[in-house]
């Protein structure tokens, strides 16, 4: 057996100790599936059978009967009070609400204004950055040329003097 063939088969019973490990973890998982499973129903059935002892006690109480009505009455008087203190509170801050909203839309302006103003800021400072850099450059070329033209001259007059 050479080292191809071996490989292979070490590859191969790894792949299978893999295969047999994920059925026994499938395995393992649908056995608490169908647990949950069961107890969701067992659970489903008692909910049922409670719903069904409160629709048979309800049997019979229509809205339209005079006993609901009376239950009704009272709830709808005692929350009344409450209705319109929160209409009369609401009222009372609708102002503010409109001198909120204008100070949010301002603050919302600003903000837009001071991002434009920072984007601008950052393009400028980029761009002094690049003139900079470009300064500098032609500064260097510029000296690099004095530089050629003071050595030509040099040699030039070297040779007129000496010649």
């Amino acid at each position: 057996m050479n080292e191809f063939d071996l490989l292979i088969r070490v590859q191969e019973e790894h792949s299978h100790a893999n295969a047999e490990r994920s059925i026994d973890e499938s395995q393992a998982k649908a056995e608490r599936e169908a647990k949950r499973v069961q107890e969701h129903e067992e659970a489903l059935t008692k909910e049922e059978k409670a719903l069904e002892e409160i629709q048979e006690s309800l049997k019979g109480i229509h809205p339209e009967e005079p006993y609901f009505s009376q239950l009704m009455v009272p709830l709808v008087d005692k929350t009344r009070s409450f209705h319109d203190q929160i209409e009369v509170k609401q009222k009372e801050l609708q102002p503010w609400a409109t001198e909120i909203n204008k100070k949010q839309a301002a603050i919302d302006l600003a903000k837009s204004e001071r991002e434009t103003l920072v984007r601008k800021f950052e393009a400028v400072r980029e761009a002094k950055g690049e003139a900079e850099s470009t300064k500098n450059r032609l500064r260097g070329e510029k000296d690099t040329k004095v530089s050629i033209i003071l050595f030509f001259f040099l040699v030039w007059e070297a040779r007129r003097l000496t010649g």
